[in-house]
């Protein structure tokens, strides 16, 4: 079971309830050192819980062991900062994160009257007794008192400049589609396979080639009705629908009509068969066996029809049967393809044969995308400049390196500035103030020079 709140709880038990920095006795077990100063083994477990057990912001979340040691040894060196530093919690303090946590956990009574539900609900919830619990409180708002601490030491200047690029970062919006790489070597060698633009004629030969690959998705592929409504969502995502598609049908069909002309039934065929042509690419690609459309006998019918147009009839008319996509005549397949946005080039390709590689952020601030996917401001704002459609070459983002195509972009109105100055200088300057923060935070761990004696 977990329990939210201001901290992710798993449900772990908590071997020590002392203070993390009593002095270790005699007969204690040291577990490393910090500063000179001997860890004894009860506080290294203690810290190690409390990490296990509890998110924070002063940390990430353990991805692994080596991860977790270094988080633990990291809590020991705040929690002997915040001691030499003198900060303490009181009890009030201790009892106001219950009632916050409590109530956000909905718990079915009141904390502070019924001590014996408390009681039962630590022991049976947290798997701890409450003196545990309240220790672990105690401790986790020892380091956040720490933390706000330090960033309130720090009093960066913020230019009027910055101030403004943090508005244009919230409203500027831009929506890209990219691919990630481990390293730059490998970006570079999937876009120089990707920048090319697509011949004037792609679109006719996907028409083609999603014909004879629907004929065989037709007999060899089965599109659930969970990756249906999967695929539907996906494909609808970049037309920015003003309604709910999964339960407005009136609305649904109505756009259907409009933007193609066709019946919601139909589209809805067509999408599913679509779907499966997918499947049918992704499957050949993963086993290593040719495209559909790359069978003999259908290359020979493209090369002798001389046009994928003519190919894509002579093709129908040999196949007048079956439940795979057909159209009443090429153009109709052509403008169904330009209505839902089913493109052809070489970017397209690869998305349909390897989609999971393919990710999308959404439509959303630049802000977001620099800090959370780890763009570069200088490649955002070239992103921003370029056509739709374009593809942008290798940039580092927060894992290693990618490659992007642009699908929207929107502009700040920059007049939406004036008044809000102020505001966003205390934005900029609060971004610096965490910077600054986590170099403190690093630069204090150098200084501990920990010694692990404890085998991880």
């Amino acid at each position: 079971m977990k329990v939210v709140g201001r901290w992710v709880i798993a449900v772990l038990a908590v071997a020590c309830a002392m203070a993390l920095y009593a002095a270790p006795g005699p007969e204690q077990e040291i577990a490393g050192e910090l500063f000179g100063a001997p860890v004894p083994l009860g506080n290294y477990y203690f810290a190690k819980r409390v990490v296990l057990s509890y998110g924070a912001k002063w940390r990430g979340t353990p991805q692994d062991n080596q991860e977790l040691e270094d988080l633990v040894w990291r809590e020991l060196v705040f929690s002997y900062e915040a001691f030499q530093r003198g900060i303490s919690v009181s009890e009030s303090e201790i009892d106001k994160e219950i009632d916050a946590l409590t109530a956000e956990n909905k718990v079915p009574f009141r904390w502070r009257v019924d001590r014996e539900a408390f009681q039962q609900w630590t022991q049976e919830t947290m798997k701890v007794p409450v003196e545990v619990f309240r220790n672990q409180m105690r401790h986790l708002v020892q380091l956040e008192k720490l933390r706000e601490q330090v960033i309130a030491s720090f009093s960066p200047e913020v230019t009027d400049a910055e101030a403004y690029q943090k508005f244009l970062n919230e409203y500027n919006t831009l929506s890209v589609e990219l691919v990630e790489f481990p390293d730059r070597e490998s970006a570079v060698e999937f876009y120089e396979q990707v920048k090319v633009p697509p011949p004037a004629d792609a679109l006719d030969e996907l028409v083609w080639r999603d014909a004879v690959r629907s004929f065989f998705a037709a007999k060899e592929r089965n599109v659930s009705e969970e990756e249906f409504a999967s695929g539907m969502g996906k494909l609808l995502a970049g037309h920015l629908l003003t309604f709910n598609w999964t339960n407005d049908e009136t609305a649904f069909a109505a756009w259907v009509a409009q933007t193609t002309g066709y019946s919601l039934e139909v589209f809805r065929d067509s999408i599913r068969k679509l779907l499966a042509v997918d499947a049918e690419i992704q499957a050949r690609y993963a086993a290593g066996r040719p495209d559909a459309a790359d069978e003999p006998v259908f290359a020979a019918l493209r090369r002798k029809a001389g046009s994928a147009a003519e190919a894509y009839r002579r093709f129908l008319r040999q196949n007048p049967r079956g439940a795979y996509l057909r159209f009443a005549d090429f153009d109709a397949a052509k403008r169904f393809y330009q209505a839902i946005q089913r493109t052809a080039g070489r970017w397209d390709d690869w998305r349909r044969r390897e989609p999971k590689r393919f990710k999308r952020p959404g439509f959303v601030a630049m802000d977001f995308l620099i800090h959370l996917w780890g763009f570069r401001q200088a490649d955002a704002d070239a992103m921003s400049a370029l056509p739709i459609g374009s593809i942008y070459p290798p940039a580092p983002i927060y894992k290693g390196f990618g490659v992007f195509n642009v699908l929207a972009v929107r502009s700040a109105d920059a007049a939406a500035f004036t008044g809000q100055q102020e505001a966003y200088r205390q934005k900029v300057r609060q971004i610096k103030q965490y910077e600054q923060y986590r170099r403190w935070a690093d630069d204090l761990v150098n200084r501990a020079r920990v010694q692990r004696l404890i085998a991880e």
